[in-house]
């Protein structure tokens, strides 16, 4: 019975894996002498030996996606009030139509291809959807990555003391931002 390609390289994947052991020495051949571990450095003994701890990177990437996903389909949405609903005139009388009441409403941020389709025409209609998905779609990625930027911002720490004084008390407050 002729066996197929797949199941012999599969077979051959799971013997080669199951035949070899897991070294935590990767370039030394088998057989060789383990060679001197990697010593860990030993932690510090005083206090001040100890470096401060680098404060994690604030995320931003999902902030800026959807700012700039806002921004893009906003953009387009205006070049499509600019050049595929442009009044038509002949000279004397507006003869756009409905055209002319979506395309105001079009110029509305996020909720503008919402408030102009009761009048998009039938080609429309799909495009003023998008538009209106994509915008509101941005939104709450800005709004997420926003609130994710914000909130990785470092914790302010304040201190209060009071000392006591012949004359009464002594009061400070620090505070670190």
């Amino acid at each position: 019975m002729p066996r197929s390609p797949s199941l012999v390289l599969t077979g051959f994947l799971v013997a080669t894996l199951a035949s070899s052991t897991v070294r935590a020495e990767w370039s030394q051949p088998p057989g060789a002498p383990p060679s001197a571990r990697a010593v860990a450095p030993s932690p510090p003994t005083h206090e001040t030996d100890a470096a401060p701890p680098t404060p994690a990177p604030r995320r931003k990437g999902l902030m800026i996606g959807g700012l700039t996903t806002l921004g893009v389909t906003y953009l387009v949405t205006v070049l499509v009030v600019l050049r595929d609903l442009g009044g038509g005139t002949n000279g004397m009388t507006s003869a756009c139509g409905d055209d002319c009441k979506a395309r105001p409403r079009l110029m509305v941020p996020i909720v503008g291809p919402w408030l102009a389709m009761p009048y998009a025409g039938q080609h429309h209609a799909p495009m003023f959807t998008f538009l209106g998905l994509a915008q509101a779609a941005a939104v709450t990625a800005s709004i997420v990555g926003i609130s994710r930027f914000v909130a990785d911002a470092p914790t302010p720490r304040v201190s209060v003391g009071v000392l006591p004084v012949s004359d009464g008390a002594f009061g400070f407050a620090t505070a670190r931002f």
